[in-house]
């Protein structure tokens, strides 16, 4: 099955072919697995669950369904497609705090009154929080490969990461402290 919701203009490409052309222009059909996976993106980027599992259930579901998908490798491809937008759309809303942010880094290299700036201690902080991301990022990359888009290992990482953050939620609310904001 292949269903779209809609057309786009665009200048000739290889995607397109001859019998599509209109005044120069040439119509590409946008399927509609492709807008349901940017929706399932959108949605859940800023959710605290994993919008590449989403993305990888997304695929399982629509293959389930009889959409006609992608090849894995062309999955692969849309998923990155989709993450870079996903990036623009983050740094084009947060980019002034992200200056001062990168300001404050900046600051603790070059002057000394630098170090007592709330802006370089955030430098600081994010730099040290994103340090056992990346190893365990490193870790698990081989282990990944294999297991993709499985609704298993979806699921449960899914639901572990629910209860941890219910866990938090719950019971250690109440440790908030105020840290300095990038606009301090």
């Amino acid at each position: 099955m292949v269903a779209y919701i809609g057309q786009y203009n665009c200048p000739k490409t290889a995607l397109a072919t001859e019998e599509l052309s209109w005044d120069g222009l040439v119509m590409i059909d946008i399927p509609l697995w492709l807008w349901l996976q940017a929706l399932v993106q959108g949605v859940t980027e800023f959710l605290p669950v994993s919008s590449t599992g989403h993305l990888g259930l997304g695929w399982v579901l629509l293959e389930a369904w009889g959409f006609e998908v992608p090849s894995e490798g062309e999955q692969q491809l849309i998923d990155i497609a989709l993450h870079v937008g996903t990036l623009f759309a983050v740094v084009a809303y947060f980019f002034g705090d992200l200056y001062r942010i990168a300001a404050g880094g900046l600051a603790l290299f070059t002057r000394q009154q630098g170090r007592q700036d709330p802006r370089t201690h955030l430098f600081v902080r994010l730099i040290v929080a994103s340090v056992p991301a990346f190893v365990l990022g490193l870790f698990i990359a081989e282990f990944r490969e294999g297991v993709k888009n499985d609704l298993s290992l979806i699921a449960a990482t899914t639901l572990a990461f629910g209860l941890l953050l219910w866990i938090a939620d719950r019971f250690f609310c109440c440790l908030l402290y105020t840290s300095p904001s990038p606009r301090d």
